[in-house]
């Protein structure tokens, strides 16, 4: 007598909610379990996705994982529910669904990741060890993750290790007005900058909900103070201040508000 032992499916990693800009890249990630391991597909508005679409790339890895990649996204086309489906012949097929934002230009919500300093291609002799860095700002601040040919770098293999550098922001940022269209704006270096300081770039506005890039800056040489110009008479403007150094730009100061005089 053979016995034979059969699981339903079951997903064990649902695809997550993202926000994508125009001409960037989405990736949906869902895994199952189950005897027999289970088929994935994926299903975009209840059709099935094709990974020989145009732009469209389906990667299947081994115990039932798959990942859909959507580069580069657009705008009208690709902003939808997007649904991973899981069978095997047993039992009921089990789904999970996540829905794709896509922003275009400067209309990104306020704290909206954005990376500073990408990684650059590297030639490395065998046997040696290579560093790479990536930075990015956003509110709240960003979990960085490494991707190895469209998948997520598995960091309990020994060979690969990341460190956070949790270099600080500029310290004890004030602002005063000096007149309807003027303001002086002074701020301490940061406690833990990564690396030697080389100068400072001011942000301010009067629309804090903006994307940060999109509010008026202006570069500092490597001083602690600056005098902005040219501002709205009795209005209130929000300002941030973001130090750069050999290693590229660190983290935002956290917003201070003042009010230009009538």
């Amino acid at each position: 007598m053979l016995l034979l032992l059969t699981d339903p499916p079951e997903i064990i990693r649902k695809p997550q909610n993202q926000g994508v800009r125009v001409g960037g890249v989405a990736s949906f990630y869902c895994a199952a379990r189950g005897d027999p391991t289970p088929s994935i597909v994926w299903r975009k508005n209840g059709k099935k996705v094709s990974g020989t679409q145009s732009r469209y790339t389906v990667l299947e890895q081994p115990g039932g994982f798959s990942i859909l990649r959507i580069e580069p996204v657009r705008a009208g086309r690709d902003d939808a529910p997007y649904e991973c489906v899981a069978e095997n012949g047993v039992g009921d097929a089990v789904s999970a669904d996540a829905t794709l934002t896509i922003y275009e230009g400067d209309k990104t919500p306020a704290g909206f990741p954005v990376i500073t300093q990408t990684p650059t291609t590297r030639v490395i002799e065998v046997g040696h060890t290579v560093q790479m860095q990536c930075k990015a700002i956003g509110n709240p601040t960003p979990n960085i993750y490494w991707i190895k040919n469209q998948t997520k770098v598995d960091m309990s293999n020994p060979r690969y290790a990341v460190k956070d550098e949790m270099e600080s922001a500029p310290r004890n940022v004030q602002v005063r007005p000096l007149s309807s269209s003027t303001m002086v704006i002074t701020w301490e270096p940061p406690e833990t900058p990564n690396g030697q300081v080389t100068g400072y770039k001011v942000y301010y506005t009067t629309n804090a909900n903006q994307q940060e890039a999109s509010w008026n800056s202006q570069m500092v040489d490597n001083s602690e103070l600056t005098t902005v110009s040219e501002l709205t008479p009795h209005a209130i403007y929000t300002v941030r201040v973001q130090a750069y150094t050999s290693m590229g730009a660190g983290p935002m100061s956290t917003p201070v508000q003042v009010k230009t005089q009538q």
